[in-house]
């Protein structure tokens, strides 16, 4: 940090411009600005660091400075003076002021269309005198000038430019206003600042260090009203020769991409330079150190193109193509009225020639307007010859887009280019980013980008329209243009070759418009073929990653060598992946068209009666102490074949819900559980008598697996059994720790709730409606009683949670920001009834009747999408309010019976220890129950639909999967804790070590 401390303070400038790119400090093409985020970060390392920061910011302040006059101009002279007067104080060791920046307050005025305000504003002061020699006598060594606040008709507009040139010698880079509209046009004005800005060229030309400004922007010159040719070409050849002859050394010229507009799709140009070839020739010979150039503002033809190529750029490094406004000004106007020494036509030919010109070019864009009207036909020119040239010409390209500005549907085919043009192209070395519109290419040139891809450095990024623009015409492998064709030959390829790519680092996309429903049939054979070849390729090349998205008719396939980093964090939150089926949709509006509010609230209650009765008769059976022998568990063993029986109806009920088509009848359903109940406990009886009782773990015996040659089910069922092991062992840590250790581990109870959920959740996938009800019933339970378990015991744990201000829960929070954009139209703050559609009172039925019908589709899949998002949610809460009532009852009936002793969280409970046990979940199943009710008040008020009735549906549809689910895992709660079943989590079991001839 010394050393850095020492140095100047204007290296230390140059160093942290090296470091971050919008640090700009020279004023050369842009005015000096500072990166207040990379400033605001530095501030907080250290004091040294801060000190070092405002010493920069000063410097910044310092050597750049905004005039700014508004207000009454009678005032302006005073300013101006005051100014004046500041820069003249004697600093030491003050940096000289570089860069300056003149504006006038008419803006206000042009941004409320108050034309005569804004005129008479400009001609009030016009009618002030304004001393600019004394102001620019102040920084003789300023070197950046911006006028472009100031009116392009003005007097003081030509005493600035006559001050500044006698006054400022070293100037780099001016910058004069454009055109006003509210003057009307440029040429009324622009003969005497145009004289103004001749004499000041050539001032800065002889008495300047640099021969010469450096950048320059001026106004528009020729307007499009303007029908005089001699006029155009007076002007702008005269502009032209002045800057041959006084500006040899110039490098941007009106800016980077300044004149022209991509507005509605179409090009607009507010500059043309419709010289002659002499004053066009004088120009490219004398201003070979372009930095960059926009053809836009020429004529588009191979004169021009031949000229610009016989005087090279060495300098030049961005390039855009585009051929002029032929929309407002007409072919005659772009192509021959204006230019008459020659020949007006184009070829090939001549467009190649130019990058001769441009040895260091690396940023290229071909710009087009194509329209089913256009007779241009400048995309014939754009074929291999004119890639071939490129990749010749110009070794250092790194961008290329061929773009066109008008909707997909009009797009015109560069039938030019195909793969020998793509496979030169895929040559250049530092080539990392290529944009093409629809071309001939297949697959060997898309093969040729991906070999010469870089195996260090950033990646190639390809972004290509391949053959589906076109109609899909029959699925042959010679034929050109069929979309899903090109990409199984590309797949195949990469399939078959794997190690020549290993290495490559590339992200290609491949876009493509499916159309003709004669030919579905080819289609779909083709993407089936496909989707092999993506599924054979994760074996095979495992470093290569495929996305396939098809969207209506349009299909987008992405390959790439880099890690997908936002595929793994968006299907986290499983709640947000998935929606409802139309079928389920149906249902659920005809119950809740036909249901009541009070009849809703019926199955919501009684969803938890047969559970609550389960676990208060649960003990009515005596058990006797384990240390008694196996000899006396008799009723424990009846009520262990009662929990197993539970289970294995459970876990069939699972069994063909994920397989429908092997659906148990109910005499089966009943045959198999006794079966495998019988088995289970006389298995584990044996098991008991050889190892001893209680036998250590029994009850994870006794889980039974089903039809394990089925993958899905086996992954759920495998996940839910290991869930017993994991939330007992984890219950076990919490209660070993204290305090603030013990506050901590809570803390990973969330994480693997999330982890179980998202290995659940994508085996669930064809059976979508039921995903929300088998995570939540599932996971969410047994996340739900452990939390009340860690309240009971915990009062630490219970302050940290009254201490929140936040009581909504966390699911809620990802599906709103998620799905509120597509669940509320932008037309006023009323709602829309989702489920019913009832809108005939809301003026955004209007709206949507007003949707295309693929916007429809869109609208209604996002519709499908967040009423599965709310499910998901509204059934998370419910059950976070009931499992703490429920677990409430069941230490409430196990207290009071005679197998109290043998649960460790009622045993030896006081009357005051176990009141204030019962009253910390109750206040936590309050706190749960609030949060609830204001879920569904927010997504009422959200969605407009009764978020109750939904969840009435869903607990009444599914009621024989609800009850299963929530009776069996209560019952392992339950089950859990009781000594009889050996549960020890120190591995100890000292029981055993005991002689007992009856164990």
């Amino acid at each position: 940090m010394d050393s850095f401390a020492a140095l100047p303070v204007v290296v230390l400038q140059q160093l942290v411009a090296m470091v971050d790119g919008q640090y700009v400090t020279s004023v050369v093409p842009s005015t000096p600005s500072l990166p207040r985020q990379l400033f605001a970060t530095l501030r907080l390392v250290s004091r040294d660091w801060r000190r070092l920061v405002d010493s920069l910011v000063e410097l910044h302040h310092v050597s750049t400075l905004h005039v700014r006059l508004c207000g009454d101009v009678s005032r302006f002279p005073r300013q101006i003076e005051a100014l004046v007067e500041t820069l003249q104080l004697p600093t030491r060791d003050a940096p000289a002021l570089r860069a300056m920046a003149i504006r006038v307050g008419t803006d206000e005025f042009v941004r409320s269309f108050e034309i005569l305000k804004a005129r008479a504003y400009d001609d009030a002061f016009d009618g002030v005198a304004v001393d600019w020699r004394s102001l620019f006598a102040a920084c003789p060594r300023l070197q950046r000038l911006d006028l472009s606040g100031l009116p392009l008709h003005s007097r003081h507009l030509r005493e600035i430019l006559d001050a500044a040139s006698l006054e400022c010698p070293d100037l780099l880079a001016l910058e004069l206003p454009r055109k006003e509209w509210h003057r009307g046009q440029v040429s009324m004005v622009w003969r005497p600042t145009f004289d103004a800005l001749l004499l000041a060229l050539e001032r800065w030309h002889t008495r300047g260090s640099q021969r010469g400004l450096l950048q320059l922007t001026v106004p528009q010159r020729i307007t499009k009203c303007d029908t005089s040719s001699t006029t155009i070409h007076s002007l702008t050849d005269e502009y032209l020769y002045a800057l041959a002859a006084f500006c040899p050394n110039l490098q941007h010229l009106d800016g980077w991409k300044s004149t022209y507009t991509e507005s509605e799709g179409r090009l607009g140009c507010e500059e043309l330079l419709f010289s002659s070839r002499g004053a066009w020739t004088a120009f490219c010979q004398s201003c070979t150190q372009l930095c960059e150039l926009n053809w836009f503002v020429l004529p588009f033809i191979d004169d021009f193109f031949k000229a610009f190529a016989a005087s090279p750029k060495p300098n030049l490094k961005r390039l855009v193509l585009a051929g002029g406004d032929h929309v407002n000004f007409g072919q005659d106007a772009v192509f021959g009225t204006y230019y008459t020494d020659g020949t007006w036509s184009y070829s090939n030919q001549g467009l190649a020639a130019l990058f001769r010109g441009c040895p260091a070019l690396e940023e290229l864009d071909v710009v087009f307007q194509f329209t089913p009207f256009d007779d241009a036909g400048r995309h014939d020119i754009i074929d291999d010859d004119f890639l071939i040239a490129l990749a010749t010409h110009c070794p250092r390209l790194k961008r290329l887009e061929i773009k066109e500005l008008n909707n997909a549907s009009f797009y015109g085919s560069l039938k030019g280019i195909s793969d020998r043009g793509v496979a030169a192209l895929a040559t250049l070395r530092e080539l990392r980013v290529v944009s093409l519109k629809d071309t001939k290419c297949e697959s060997q040139g898309l093969l040729e980008l991906i070999r010469h891809a870089p195996r260090e450095g950033p990646p190639r990024v390809v972004d290509m329209i391949v053959g589906g623009y076109e109609l899909v015409r029959p699925a042959r492998r010679q034929e050109p243009g069929n979309f899903y064709s090109v990409i199984s030959d590309v797949l195949l390829a990469v399939h078959q070759h794997p190690l020549r790519l290993d290495g490559r680092r590339f992200t290609i996309t491949l876009k493509g418009l499916l159309r003709g429903q004669p030919l579905e049939r080819h289609r779909q054979l083709w993407k089936g073929s496909t989707m092999m070849l993506i599924d054979a390729l994760r074996t095979s090349c495992p470093w290569l990653h495929v996305a396939v998205d098809e969207r209506f008719r349009h299909v987008t396939v992405v390959l790439t060598t880099e890690p997908m980093a936002s595929s793994a964090p968006a299907r986290l939150p499983v709640e947000l992946h998935g929606h409802y089926s139309l079928e389920r949709l149906i249902d659920m509006t005809r119950y809740s068209d036909h249901v009541s509010f009070l009849r809703a609230l019926f199955p919501i209650v009684m969803a938890v009666v047969p559970t609550i009765i389960m676990v208060s008769t649960i003990d009515l059976l005596p058990l006797e102490a384990p240390s008694l022998g196996l000899s006396h568990s008799r009723n424990f063993w009846i009520r262990s074949a009662f929990g197993t029986f539970c289970i294995t109806v459970s876990a069939l009920e699972v069994h063909h819900r994920l397989i429908p088509v092997l659906r148990l009848t109910l005499w089966q359903l009943l045959a198999w559980c006794v079966v495998i109940t019988a088995g289970m406990t006389a298995g584990t009886i044996a098991m008991a008598h050889a190892i001893g009782f209680p036998l250590p773990f029994q009850f994870h015996i006794v889980n039974p697996r089903v039809m394990e040659e089925v993958q899905a089910f086996q992954v759920i069922f495998g996940t839910l059994t290991l869930c017993t092991f994991i939330y007992p062992a984890y219950n076990y840590a919490f209660v070993s720790l204290d305090g603030h250790a013990q506050a901590a581990f809570a803390l990973l109870l969330p994480v693997v709730k999330l982890i179980v959920k998202n290995v659940v959740a994508p085996f669930c996938k064809h059976m979508e409606d039921m995903k929300p009800g088998e995570v939540i019933f599932n996971v969410e339970i047994f996340h739900a009683l452990f939390t009340s378990y860690c309240m009971q015991v915990s009062r630490r744990l219970m302050k940290d949670m009254l201490s929140r201000t936040q009581i909504l829960p966390t699911p809620m929070a990802e599906p709103a920001d998620k799905h509120q954009g597509s669940t509320k139209l932008p037309a006023d703050d009323k709602s829309f009834d989702l489920v019913h559609g009832n809108a005939s009172e809301d003026p955004r039925h209007v709206l949507l009747k007003a949707l295309t019908p693929e916007e429809r589709l869109e609208y209604s899949r996002l519709v499908l999408n967040v009423l599965h998002v709310v499910e998901f949610v509204v059934l998370a809460e419910f059950t976070e309010v009931i499992i703490p009532v429920i677990y409430c009852v069941f230490i409430t009936a196990a207290s009071r019976n005679a197998n109290a002793e043998f649960y460790p969280q009622v045993r030896g409970l006081t009357n005051e220890d176990f009141v204030q046990q019962v009253g910390r979940i109750l206040i936590y199943a309050s706190l749960e129950f609030v949060s609830f009710l204001v879920l569904c008040w927010l997504l009422h008020r959200k969605l407009r639909f009764a978020v109750i009735k939904q969840l009435a549906f869903v607990l009444e549809s599914d009621w024989v999967l609800v009850q299963l689910r929530l009776f069996v895992w209560v019952l392992f709660i339950v089950q859990n804790t009781l000594e009889h079943f050996g549960v020890d989590y120190s591995f100890k079991f000292a029981w055993l070590r005991s002689t007992k001839p009856e164990s």
